[in-house]
């Protein structure tokens, strides 16, 4: 048999590249301590990591540990010893069952998700295991985790390498938690009781407050004489109840005392304390009277999975069915009835199991292995029946295509551009964004569409799909695709959830490009688009938009009511267009080409976005950042040539106006850089922040303004990552204001900001209160109120009402689409973020609403 000793992950490629190439199937040890567990693999090459062995790093006070997957875990249970700490799912040692010499490695440990008795309360592996380094069965190495894990849905692809027995991939190296060992620890132990006594003692005690960490029973069979670790305990062959506390020394005593007179109608509980409490659940563990030189080692020993409420049926009627033979061999089949599936896994004559999950294998005496794969530890002796866990030697289906060696570390969406279609540098991004999306779903439980519709369809995996397929096939969009696609948002939330990084916004804007360029939109559609990206992004028109709505919404009754529709119609859209529209309009707020110096010491200068819609519906907005900012020495500058960020006109699929007006932006900021300076680009409104800071991505291919444009993006700060830097000091104000922060999806989802704000807020005297569903948009979305105004209507709805269960006296927000959206549903008083920090260092007190 071939044994390839790795040094690294890149040979750990290597060797996997070339056995997809061989088609080759690899054993994966590390000191082969559990290679006594199932049936031999069959492969005759072996993929040894024990030279791995490297502590990668340890931080005690962190509680967390990183090693290279070959590293010995008697090693490291020394060094984590040491600092007092342990692994608190309690690994098994295998060594004693099996008869081997050494305990195994750090990532065997992971690998068969070992974990004792303390698993009931700290759980397994899986749940300890923070991050990886792994290895596919690609031949690509692939992180997940880290040191500090945060999604959404709770679960990390690290989780799923615990307990995969390296059938998803050769982990290299892991970080794991560990924590400090409790301080006592008290063992109280019931004697006599039959197996259903126990299960009901054991149930109530694990029901109680005492916080139990672990439970076991032990039956009378169990005993023939003193065993090791157990020693006195064990000497009055009676079957054991056994009920674990640990803590801190005082907590530990006065439970244990508690749980006795809870237990009393079971028996008088007596006390087992500190090391002999411990050896006697290092020996339940271990299950150490059936190890090779155990008094029992040889009996069989299996290991069933069941609820724990139908253990003590469950050994009944294995009792009753096997006549209460000792000697139970596998290929005996014995029929256990309707409690456990039929059991079997060898030729009869085979060595007795130690060990099996109780899954249906149906083997007859003929044949090798089972139809339905189980795992058995054999006899140390004689491990002739061990699981076959790498299957036949063929590597990929042949029903289903998959990629082959040419394809490795394409584990995601298969994609099939043509070379000429790759040539394109967008077709190029897309193709990558595809393949990294691996179909987990995650996305649909934060997509509000989803949420709101239920369609597939409407979910960002949903609309990959159609995306892909538009682009693959290289067509022109049907209505079904640009239905679904303009009822996106968005918002981004999937982006947040999803843990493989699939960076949908990139492609879900080469999609809506491809709808503007490729489909024909209804007249009356394309019409309205078309005053959309005329009138918004010019602040003159957009002022006089609003002066005529202003005369036309007294009118909006007369429209017809539409009929329901899937795709909104013109006078729906009017409507929605007309409620918008403010009561009045505020004063114009300071022209562009103003500069605002610095009181007292000057700190800084920076350029502050002007913006389009903002300026004509709330100025002051900008005038609280200037004041703030100036307060506290930063001189402002309204650049003169400033344009629209261009994200109205690119959310509608308007790419060429959109660059131009990056350009336009790039080429003003730019100068006024190159002049006398900036330190930022500060921007009040964050769906512009975030096209902003995007701004390097998408003129990438234009050799004249790439650089440049890169620049301007690093440059680019939404308002409150810069003013958490000046030290803000506030003043006397009226104090114990409720704040509900809704936090906008361009900021918390396309810029990656979430708690500064609210922690600026909460710094200078405000009481913050965050807002259920807060990941859900609440429907403005730059022109999707207007485009989509039903579901953007049902959308503010909703967000409102989790507002209101906070009970707010104002709601801040830190866009003004948010806050014009949000203020049309509730008469709580919607301001910016930096209208608040303004008022708090001595500005003056925001208006009551976006709108006023």
């Amino acid at each position: 048999m071939d044994t390839l000793k790795v040094r690294d992950a890149k040979d750990v490629e290597e060797v996997v590249r070339a056995a997809i190439a061989n088609e080759q199937p690899l054993e994966i040890i590390g000191h082969g301590s559990k290679r006594g567990i199932g049936h031999a693999m069959a492969t005759n090459a072996v993929l040894d990591v024990s030279a791995l062995n490297a502590v990668t790093s340890y931080e005690p006070n962190e509680l967390i540990v990183t090693l290279q997957a070959g590293a010995p875990l008697a090693d490291v249970l020394s060094l984590i010893d040491a600092k007092n700490q342990q692994f608190a799912f309690e690994p098994m040692n295998t060594a004693p069952l099996l008869g081997t010499p050494a305990l195994g490695t750090i990532g065997g440990m992971i690998a068969a998700g070992l974990a004792g008795p303390r698993r009931i309360r700290a759980g397994g592996a899986r749940d300890h295991l923070l991050g990886a380094h792994a290895v596919s069965g690609f031949g690509d190495s692939f992180k997940t985790g880290g040191k500090v894990v945060k999604n959404v849905t709770g679960y990390d692809l690290c989780k799923l390498l615990a307990g995969s027995w390296g059938t998803l991939s050769v982990m290299t190296e892991v970080t794991l938690k560990v924590m400090p060992k409790p301080e006592a620890e008290r063992t109280l132990l019931l004697r006599g009781l039959d197996d259903v006594a126990a299960n009901k003692a054991m149930t109530a005690a694990l029901g109680s407050p005492f916080d139990v960490s672990a439970a076991a029973h032990l039956p009378k069979s169990a005993f023939r004489a003193k065993t090791d670790g157990l020693g006195d305990i064990a000497g009055q062959g009676e079957a054991l109840t056994v009920l674990r506390l640990e803590g801190i020394t005082a907590s530990a005593a006065h439970r244990a005392g508690s749980l006795r007179e809870l237990l009393a109608p079971f028996g008088t509980a007596t006390l087992v304390e500190d090391m002999a409490s411990a050896a006697l659940w290092a020996t339940i563990r271990d299950v150490l009277p059936f190890a090779a030189s155990g008094t029992l080692g040889a009996w069989p020993v299996w290991r069933i999975v069941c609820p724990p409420a139908s253990g003590a049926a469950l050994g009944t009627q294995l009792a009753r069915e096997t006549g209460g033979r000792r000697d139970l061999r596998l290929g005996r089949r014995a029929d256990l009835g309707g409690i456990a599936a039929k059991v079997g896994c060898a030729r009869p004559g085979r060595a007795p199991a130690r060990g099996c999950l109780g899954r249906t294998c149906d083997a007859d005496p003929g044949r090798r292995g089972c139809q339905r794969r189980r795992r058995c530890v054999s006899s140390a002796g004689a491990r002739h029946c061990r699981a076959e866990r790498a299957g036949t030697h063929q590597l990929r289906s042949e029903i289903h295509s998959q990629p082959g060696p040419a394809d490795a570390g394409r584990c995601g969406m298969k994609t099939e551009f043509s070379l000429a279609q790759l040539a394109d540098p967008d077709i190029a991004e897309a193709d990558k964004i595809l393949r990294a999306c691996v179909h987990c779903g995650f996305c649909t439980a934060t997509c509000p569409t989803y949420v709101l519709l239920g369609d597939e369809l409407d979910s960002p995996r949903g609309r990959i799909y159609l995306m892909k397929e538009m682009l693959e096939k290289d067509q022109a969009p049907t209505a079904e695709v640009v239905k679904h696609i303009d009822r996106c948002l968005s918002c981004l939330s999937c982006m947040t959830t999803c843990p493989s990084g699939v960076h949908y916004m990139h492609l879900v804007d080469q999609a809506r490009v491809r709808i503007e360029q490729r489909y024909q939109r209804p007249l009356t559609e394309r019409l309205l688009r078309q005053v959309l990206a005329f009138v918004l992004p010019n602040p003159k028109r957009f002022r006089a938009s609003m002066w005529l709505a202003r005369l036309a919404r007294p009118l909006a009754v007369f429209l017809p009511t539409p009929r329901p529709s899937a795709t909104p119609g013109l006078i729906e859209r009017l409507k929605a267009m007309l409620a918008l529209a403010p009561h009045r309009l505020p004063s114009p707020g300071p022209t562009a080409g103003s500069v605002f110096a610095a009181r007292g010491k000057k700190r800084g200068r920076v350029a502050l976005l002007q913006g389009c819609a903002q300026q004509v519906l709330a100025p002051r907005i900008n005038q609280a950042a200037i004041s703030l900012l100036t307060r506290h020495g930063i001189e402002v500058v309204l650049v003169r040539d400033e344009q629209c960020c261009g994200a109205l006109t690119h959310h509608l699929g308007n790419d060429h106006d959109a660059l131009a007006r990056a350009r336009a932006n790039v080429t003003a900021w730019g100068a006024e850089a190159a002049g006398e300076g900036l330190d930022a680009i500060l921007v009040t409104t964050s769906g512009c922040g975030t096209v902003i800071k995007d701004y390097g991505y998408l003129l990438r291919e234009d050799a004249a303004f790439a650089a440049d444009a890169a620049k301007v993006s690093a440059l680019a700060k939404d308002i409150t990552e810069y003013v958490a830097g000046l030290g803000l000091e506030p003043v006397a104000r009226p104090d114990n204001i409720v704040v509900a922060y809704h936090s906008a999806c361009s900021l918390q989802h396309g810029q990656k900001i979430t708690g500064l704000p609210k922690e600026l807020l909460s710094k200078n005297g405000f009481v913050v209160k965050d807002v259920p569903e807060s990941h859900l948009c609440c429907g403005s979305a730059g022109t999707y109120n207007i485009l989509q105004p039903e579901l953007a209507g049902r959308l503010r709805d909703r967000k409102v009402a989790n507002i209101a269960s906070v009970k707010p006296d104002m709601i801040a927000a830190g866009n003004i689409g948010c806050m014009v959206q949000i203020a049309s549903g509730t008469s709580i008083p919607v301001v910016h973020t930096i209208e608040l920090l303004d008022w708090a260092t001595g500005g003056s007190r925001p208006a009551l609403n976006a709108s006023s």
